[in-house]
């Protein structure tokens, strides 16, 4: 059950991760949307897969979206930080 929750969380947060790489221009050759479309395919894949028992899919889901909201989180915090230490260099600056 534990591979099916680190499966869904790399599965879902993939496509997050290369858009918020694409917002701060870090990541460029590689398209978002490529990336969502192979992560629905490889969810989808493992979803049919995934019917030895109801708990299986249910670890898959719960790890889809922890990998989701965990990435958001991830790439707000980077943001604050980077924000409150280009403050302090302007701040350093004047």
């Amino acid at each position: 059950m534990l591979y099916w929750t680190i499966f869904g969380y790399a599965v879902s947060s993939a496509p997050l991760a290369v858009w918020n790489l694409h917002k701060y221009n870090v990541l460029r050759s590689v398209s978002w949307q490529a990336v969502a479309g192979v992560s629905t395919l490889l969810f989808t894949a493992a979803w049919l897969f995934a019917d030895s028992t109801p708990a299986d899919k249910i670890f898959l889901a719960l790890g889809s979206i922890a990998g989701v909201f965990c990435t958001h989180l991830h790439f707000e915090i980077a943001e604050l930080i980077s924000g409150h230490i280009e403050a302090a260099h302007q701040k350093k600056d004047e």
